[in-house]
């Protein structure tokens, strides 16, 4: 049998703990605990390491060797501080007086929060609760005041900013009155002579009109479709716009442009010829490009990719000898201007460089050529006197919207066909956007 040091309980001789206090036999081989401040100590040591009490007694008396500062139940054994006074685990009350002698076990008492009893001394006095009474109720006061004032004054602003939120929105809407359209494109295809269609849309909706859309002579505005080939090989990693060219002589043709008269050797970027060809409308710094795309056949492959229907690249500029022509529509010129100025087209900053350019454009001789100077325009016009053309495409916009209008006429008389588009954009541009 093994008897336990600490509570004289008989135990299993196998045993590792005391059946009746948990006290650990294996462990009080090991350690001692120091009778002064209950210190774990190793069993050799003479001297508490904390305190330096002599542990000589600690070794001739070795059943004493379980520290001071725990007290174990009675009823169910558990080790608790030394100062409590219930057992954590049952409840059962563990010391009558200041020893650390138990006492009878009053079984399954369970431990019960003490009742504070509150002497008339702490009890408030009629006079604070009359203070407390009057402090809350002027803060009531205040609150009230504060909801009633500001409540209703926040409520009229809130009313009121809806009111100029709303009055701005619809002052902005962009009312696009089909029957009023039409009236202006028929009385404009009555007074242009020639082959002429016309398309008028908004960036913002669906709504459209157009009238005759079909394949028509493009002259430059082709090279709107070359724009966004270039950019669509610049996308795609294929061209550098940085890259240098050193223009030659036999790259000059007739025709529109500057590049004809500037010295041969001179160096251009991409990025300039794609400039000249639109703010000029450089015939030679489009050749350079159509070359640079690949040819003709492989510049309208490219154009092809904006799923235009009417629209074809067939000869580079002023070469009348291909017996071939460019054509286009008022369709598919607006809808490509729609996608560009919606940033639909490539990419945000391929668009964005693009409609950059078109900006800078300086023709403002047909559509554009009535409009007040606050207008923010984007276009590019076509003439070919021989052919009798004037084409012009262009986006109108303000802080009210935008809207895309091309005109695309042929064999007709240029100062008709040019006064016809100057009162079409003026009478769009103030019924659409003002």
């Amino acid at each position: 049998m093994k008897i336990c040091p600490n509570c004289k309980y008989s135990n299993n001789d196998h045993a590792k703990f005391c059946t009746n206090c948990r006290y650990h036999f294996i462990e009080s081989s090991n350690y001692i605990y120091c009778k002064k401040c209950g210190q774990k100590q190793s069993s050799k040591a003479v001297f508490c390491k904390n305190c330096g009490h002599t542990l000589t007694n600690n070794h001739n008396n070795p059943e004493k060797t379980f520290p001071k500062q725990y007290i174990t139940c009675p009823n169910c054994h558990y080790q608790n501080p030394k100062l409590i006074r219930y057992c954590l685990n049952c409840g059962s009350k563990l010391i009558s007086d200041t020893t650390n002698n138990p006492i009878k076990v009053e079984t399954h008492q369970k431990f019960q929060t003490p009742k504070v009893n509150i002497s008339s001394k702490s009890k408030l006095s009629l006079t604070t609760k009359l203070w407390i009474f009057y402090i809350v109720g002027f803060i009531f006061l205040l609150l009230g005041s504060y909801y009633f004032f500001y409540g209703n004054w926040s409520t009229k602003q809130n009313q009121h900013q809806k009111y100029e939120v709303k009055a701005t929105k619809s002052s902005t809407k962009l009312i696009y009155n089909n029957d009023v359209i039409k009236t202006y494109i028929t009385t404009a295809m009555q007074n242009i002579s020639g082959k002429s269609s016309i398309y008028v849309t908004t960036a913002k909706s669906n709504q459209s009109y157009s009238v005759n859309n079909r394949p028509q002579l493009s002259a430059s505005v082709i090279k709107l479709f070359i724009l966004g080939a270039a950019f669509m090989e610049a996308n795609d990693n294929h061209l550098n716009l940085n890259d240098s060219y050193i223009l030659k002589d036999s790259d000059k043709v007739g025709g529109t442009g500057i590049l004809q008269n500037k010295p041969n050797g001179t160096s251009y970027t991409y990025r300039q010829l794609l400039t000249y060809m639109i703010d000029f409308s450089d015939n030679t710094a489009t050749n350079i490009i159509i070359d640079k795309l690949g040819g003709v056949e492989r510049t309208n492959f490219l154009i092809s990719k904006f799923n235009v229907k009417n629209t074809k690249l067939q000869r580079k500029m002023m070469n009348f000898n291909a017996k071939k022509d460019n054509y286009t529509s008022a369709e598919d010129t607006a809808l490509f201007l729609k996608q560009l100025y919606n940033h639909q087209l490539l990419s945000k900053s391929s668009d964005e460089e693009m409609l950059k350019i078109l900006k800078q454009n300086t023709d403002h001789s047909k559509l554009l050529k009535n409009l007040p100077a606050s207008t923010v325009t984007y276009n590019k016009t076509g003439i070919n006197s021989d052919q009798g053309i004037q084409n012009d495409a262009a986006i109108i916009s303000n802080k009210n919207g935008a809207i895309i209008v091309v005109v695309l006429s042929e064999k007709g008389n240029s100062s008709q066909q040019i006064s016809t588009m100057n009162k079409l954009g003026e009478n769009l541009y103030r019924e659409l956007l003002q």
